[in-house]
């Protein structure tokens, strides 16, 4: 009779003991203040400010990945009306990314002014995601006649 005890005993210490532990590595995924990275210059500087449709944007980003981890990158240029770019894959590799980056401008897209957003999404553990999201300066999308003008006003200043 003290045998099953005993082992009924130890059976319920272990099961606790294991279940103190889930929870509290649960509670510490839930809680820990991920830093997957850092993004030391808001807004991106655009480097062409005046670009034709179908052509390309360049900007400068400054990241600091600090993670190795990977993430989805999900895109829009928007001015009110925002067109959504195919969503991609981002790097897992920590590093510093001082780059300039160049983006095409959709051919379809209207003359105005835009900004390009993305949101990037990383999944740290099975219970938290950590988004973060990052924008360029505005930049003037012109048609090709506009761009003539645009050039020669740019010129004359």
């Amino acid at each position: 009779m003290t045998y099953h005890y005993s082992f009924a005993k130890y059976f319920m210490f272990i099961s606790l003991s294991a279940m103190t532990f889930c929870l509290g590595v649960a509670a510490f995924w839930v809680l820990y203040p991920y830093e997957v990275r850092t993004d030391t210059v808001l807004p991106y500087k655009v480097l062409t400010p005046v670009v034709e449709a179908g052509g390309v944007l360049e900007y400068q980003r400054h990241t600091t990945k600090l993670m190795d981890i990977q993430g989805t990158s999900s895109c829009v240029i928007a001015d009110g009306i925002e067109y959504q770019l195919p969503t991609r894959q981002t790097t897992g590799k920590p590093r510093v990314d001082r780059s300039i980056q160049a983006l095409t401008i959709p051919t379809q897209i209207q003359p105005g002014t835009y900004r390009y957003e993305c949101r990037v999404t990383y999944r740290v553990n099975p219970f938290r995601e950590i988004t973060y999201d990052t924008y360029t300066e505005q930049f003037k999308v012109v048609g090709h006649q506009d761009l003539i003008e645009d050039i020669k006003a740019m010129e004359e200043q």
